[in-house]
């Protein structure tokens, strides 16, 4: 239960879009950030997060190897406020990269009515 003094936490729906021509960047540093979201984060703070494919069917693999066609990120977090999400997705490979396009960062006060696991 959080003190007096303590902002309650809520969720977040977060769009975080590509650079243009970052594909290949982001398959460079891609494993930096997935081994960095269970340690360089708030244990709390991410509640689902995922790769957006655009308007491809989640079927287009491409062959010998290519990447998926990824065009940005989705996420749900928790978090205190706008300004704390905003500032935690900065200090991501992505975004120290030059990966995600942070002018265009989205960022929705979020109630989740349903949640399921994978």
């Amino acid at each position: 239960m959080a003190s007096a003094s303590e902002t309650p936490k809520c969720e977040w729906l977060v769009i975080l879009p590509d650079r243009p021509g970052v594909l290949e960047k982001r398959v460079q540093v891609r494993e930096s950030h997935l081994a960095a979201l269970g340690s360089a984060y708030p244990a709390d703070f991410w509640l689902v997060g995922g790769a957006l494919l655009g308007r491809a069917p989640h079927d287009a693999r491409n062959e010998a190897g290519k990447p998926l066609p990824m065009q940005g990120s989705a996420a749900l977090v928790w978090a205190e406020s706008e300004e704390v999400v905003r500032e935690t997705l900065a200090a991501d490979v992505y975004a120290r990269e030059g990966v995600w396009d942070l002018e265009k960062l989205q960022i929705w006060a979020f109630k989740s009515a349903v949640r399921k696991g994978l």
